[in-house]
């Protein structure tokens, strides 16, 4: 059965947004379809404004082709992620470049989160009506019913989603942070179109995002990266199993460690408690690369279970790469780069290159830039329409 018009749309626009430029001839190699129909299709996005002609392909003693690409101004789509206590907003093109960001405190409420993307829109010079629409980066707690109250994180009414959709008069939509963060890498060119990688984000919590083959996959249970048990004789998880990575290497499990030795604490400033785990977090992490041995002991032993999860990913499917991203990696992710390097040089197999282990470049951004392409990469836009 052949493909609708609306998924050969979207196949086209894909395919333009990976290669950059791309001849008519290319797509409709590339995609299985008749030159006739390509024609047929960049006619429609053309006149939609979202391809254009860009210049002509170098002579081969023919004519030269025309090229195409994507036209980055003919759509804008805005992209959230967030926790308990931060807000990231990211601005993109069509092309899913960069326009602009900013980092907020979170919202109490769903009308400050309405005006608070009402003045992101305003400072970048953008107007609602321009936005095809918003993604949402979910928090995996959201979808991890074993996580008690007080530790999950805040999830979004219905009310709020709708009101926020009202804003730009666009559809919401939604998918994991870390899927999002793995979608930020692949949209920005941070890897190649046929990519196997994975991205790791680390916030409350340690999930994992998977691109196969160039194309994202959802994980089910969501967050099954930080519950994998890596010791059959550890602590038990909120999940049900023992030894979850979670428990080994998440960041309340660093605080924990140093909770111990409470005279440390107590000289770091630690509160201990749970509305202040990140920030307790945060100092450790400071402390740690700047050479206090408690603290880098804990990072690192939380690195080391880290490293583990990650080696069983890497082996089992195949991945190239690694993307550690997050506000988790933010103050010591150079260790746990080095870390997870050198315990995936351990499983590394004979005649395979290395596997790459890189901190991300979209620092916080990566997954609400990641949540803006879900907008980019939808059958509305593909098909033309911005509402």
């Amino acid at each position: 059965m052949g493909r609708s018009r609306r998924a050969l749309d979207g196949a086209v626009l894909d395919l333009t947004r990976q290669r950059g430029v791309v001849t008519r001839l290319e797509l409709a190699e590339n995609l299985g379809v008749t030159p006739a129909t390509i024609t047929n299709v960049v006619k429609r996005l053309l006149a939609d404004q979202l391809l254009v002609e860009h210049g002509h392909s170098a002579s081969t003693g023919g004519k030269r082709r025309t090229l195409l690409r994507l036209n980055p101004a003919s759509r804008y789509a805005l992209g959230l992620s967030f926790d308990r206590v931060r807000l990231t907003v990211a601005l993109t093109d069509f092309a899913g470049g960069l326009v602009g960001q900013a980092v907020t405190a979170m919202p109490s409420d769903g009308l400050s989160l309405d005006e608070a993307i009402r003045k992101t829109l305003t400072a970048l010079g953008v107007a609602p009506a321009e936005v095809a629409g918003i993604g949402l980066a979910d928090p995996v707690s959201n979808a991890t019913p074993w996580l008690p109250a007080a530790v999950s994180e805040p999830v979004l009414s219905s009310d709020t989603i709708r009101r926020i959709s009202d804003t730009v008069g666009g559809p919401v939509l939604i998918r994991d942070e870390a899927t999002c963060a793995a979608l930020g890498e692949l949209w920005t060119g941070s890897t190649s179109e046929t990519a196997c990688f994975a991205t790791v984000y680390m916030s409350d919590q340690i999930t994992a995002g998977l691109v196969l083959n160039g194309r994202a996959h959802d994980t089910e249970p969501r967050g099954s990266l930080g519950h994998m048990s890596i010791d059959l004789d550890g602590p038990p998880c909120p999940c049900g199993a023992r030894g979850c990575v979670d428990v080994l290497a998440s960041p309340a499990a660093v605080v924990a460690h140093v909770l111990t030795n409470g005279a440390h604490a107590v000289r770091l400033g630690l509160a201990g408690v749970p509305g202040t785990r990140a920030a307790d977090f945060s100092k450790i992490a400071r402390a740690a690369v700047h050479g206090d041995r408690t603290c880098l002991a804990a990072i690192t032993d939380a690195a080391s279970a880290l490293a583990v999860g990650i080696a069983n990913l890497v082996t089992v499917l195949g991945l190239d790469q690694v993307f550690l991203t997050g506000p988790g990696f933010a103050d010591s992710g150079g260790i746990y780069q080095r870390v997870i390097t050198d315990r995936l040089a351990l499983v590394h197999r004979k005649g395979t290159p290395p596997v790459k282990v890189t901190l991300s470049t979209l620092d916080l951004e990566a997954a609400a830039i990641g949540a803006a392409t879900l907008v980019l990469q939808s059958s509305t836009v593909a098909a033309g329409r911005t509402a």
